[in-house]
């Protein structure tokens, strides 16, 4: 698909890649980040299992990819310089063609409380309607861009809920994962859609966008089953 259309073409991963398999957990993550570089992915985020082998473990893998790795509810919770520092940049802006697009990232803040709190000892995690509203703005005032994406691992229900907030309006479209939800329509809410695609490699989420002088002329979104 890339090669399609290489120039105005971005691939993102919306986390949960260091876990569910032998390989994974016996290299604690390692094994996989060849294997994600060689997708080429421009930019990921964490989810909750890459927590799995702690903090350190976490970072050296992801520090490993390739691509741009944001999440803008990370926290170093520790009794060090990092103290209240977020773990990766909260957000990321691309520039295709003429048309500057912006990305925030958000890992589930209930992951601490999904599995055993030891995997994300040392780190801090808050929701988003503590600074979404405030990159948003920063996006689209400051950074001109001319389309807004949150990519989110927090669960189809609190991604449909997020998007009826008032704190995400100027976001076109919450890239959602973590339930493994196969969402062939995106899901409407007050403020802007939600998608979800599947998991485990078996289906691929294609959102094309025809952008003219900084307005969104068309838009198509397909579940591609990989087959």
């Amino acid at each position: 698909l890339k090669a399609e259309n290489p120039e105005n073409t971005l691939i993102l991963d919306a986390g949960d890649c260091f876990q569910g398999s032998g390989v994974a957990a016996l290299s604690k993550g390692q094994a996989m980040v060849p294997l994600m570089n060689n997708i080429g992915y421009d930019l990921v985020l964490p989810g909750n299992w890459e927590v799995v082998y702690g903090k350190e473990m976490m970072r050296k893998d992801l520090g490993a990819y390739h691509a741009t790795k944001i999440c803008a509810n990370m926290y170093h919770d520790t009794k060090d310089e990092l103290n209240g520092e977020l773990i990766f940049p909260p957000y990321w802006t691309r520039t295709l063609g003429n048309t500057k697009i912006g990305f925030i990232g958000y890992n589930d803040p209930l992951t601490p409380k999904r599995q055993s709190p030891a995997y994300s000892y040392g780190i801090h995690f808050t929701k988003p309607e503590t600074n979404v509203a405030k990159y948003i703005r920063l996006l689209r005032d400051y950074e001109k861009c001319s389309m807004v994406f949150l990519i989110t691992h927090m669960g189809l229900a609190q991604q449909v809920d997020l998007a009826n907030q008032a704190y995400v309006d100027g976001t076109d479209f919450i890239l959602g994962a973590d339930t493994h939800e196969r969402v062939r329509k995106p899901i409407e809410g007050k403020y802007t859609k939600v998608t979800e695609p599947g998991a485990f490699g078996s289906f691929v989420a294609k959102l094309d966008l025809v952008v003219e002088n900084g307005i969104v002329k068309e838009q198509r979104y397909a579940l591609l089953d990989v087959d």
